[in-house]
């Protein structure tokens, strides 16, 4: 059995094989050390394109670079799949991602590890800038192991689309544990989104559009939480801080 990972990128794809090659290239090429990184791919059970690409890159890479994480296509919310991967991970911090993403900053992985050791406890929100948000919005992003042990998951799954990224930028502001890396010399993970011109609007793009439709038309938002919801964040906002405060107190 090999050794635990560092580094492990959790990314849901679906039906973009040039894409998911094009993410996983970047992902092992920009980092220093990539014997120390996994990429998790999240893939419908049916899905034989993105299989096919996985497996592909399985023999370019080697298959403890490259693993699968097998989900229903039928599954509610994206974070489902999202904490379907997080299960699998070996790694110490794992990072979130969409396969739109292309990691554009070299040792990417130094920087990472540098940034997360600035706390000995490791529960913070690491992330950069996307060509899109201009770093405003955690949009795929890094959490420590400690993190998601702590609160039982890494996604909540309240909403069938969108909002994950609010909600963990929100519980790391106030925790003040949010940490932006606005120079893209030093981590840059570009979001190249359909809706801003960077790719046609496939299959993929419509089935999600689909799921935040149903948030509209369910009513669901961050911004206008359910009780269920607002119960549920302040329960993980308690956890964390709660380990906060401990951590602290056994140094």
């Amino acid at each position: 059995m090999k050794d635990n990972k560092i580094f492990s990128v959790l990314c849901p794809t679906h039906r973009r094989a040039k894409m998911q090659s094009r993410f996983a290239e970047s992902v092992y090429k920009n980092c220093s050390q990539p014997e120390t990184c996994e990429i998790i791919f999240g893939i419908d059970n049916d899905d034989t394109i993105a299989l096919d690409m996985a497996k592909e890159l399985k023999e370019k890479y080697g298959d403890d670079f490259i693993k699968v994480c097998l989900v229903d296509p039928e599954a509610p919310a994206l974070a489902i799949i999202a904490n379907e991967c997080a299960k699998k991970a070996t790694g110490e911090i794992l990072c979130q991602v969409a396969d739109d993403v292309v990691f554009m900053s070299s040792d990417w992985d130094k920087v990472v590890k540098e940034e997360f050791n600035r706390y000995e406890d490791k529960i913070m929100l690491l992330w950069s800038d996307d060509g899109i948000w201009g770093g405003q919005l955690a949009s795929h992003s890094f959490v420590h192991r400690n993190w998601i042990d702590t609160v039982g998951y890494l996604q909540p799954t309240h909403f069938y689309a969108d909002w994950t990224d609010h909600w963990i930028q929100t519980m790391a502001r106030e925790l003040n544990r949010a940490v932006l890396i606005a120079d893209r010399s030093r981590l840059f993970l570009e979001h190249r989104h359909a809706e801003h011109g960077h790719m046609e609007k496939d299959e993929t793009y419509w089935k999600v559009k689909k799921r935040r439709e149903r948030n509209v038309e369910e009513g669901l938002s961050f911004h206008n939480p359910t009780p269920e919801m607002t119960a549920d964040f302040v329960l993980q906002f308690q956890k964390l801080k709660k380990f906060i405060d401990e951590f602290k107190k056994d140094e």
